[in-house]
């Protein structure tokens, strides 16, 4: 007898779509836009800047938006400060 993936015990649904991507964000942009580089590699315009964390909370809702998950399911991994970023995104 066959099991599918749901059933068995050892599948997690949490990593079911868990990807990491790296981006590279330029704030102050004239409009906000995501640019798709490679499968994990993305360039973003925000018109936020990059004061007081303005810009990743932007960065967030505009991820957000492009994988139609909620803002909770993506997380800043690396790069706070940085203008390149690792983002995990969970949904």
């Amino acid at each position: 007898m066959s099991r599918s993936r749901r059933e068995d015990p050892r599948f997690d649904p949490e990593w079911a779509h868990k990807m990491i991507i790296k981006v590279k964000v330029i704030a102050g942009a004239k409009d906000n836009n995501i640019e798709k580089i490679s499968e994990d590699e993305y360039k973003i315009h925000l018109k936020e800047r990059a004061e007081k964390g303005k810009a990743n909370k932007k960065l967030i809702e505009l991820l957000a938006d492009y994988f139609n998950c909620k803002k909770t399911q993506i997380e800043i991994k690396q790069g706070f400060t940085s203008n390149i970023k690792v983002i995990e995104i969970c949904c």
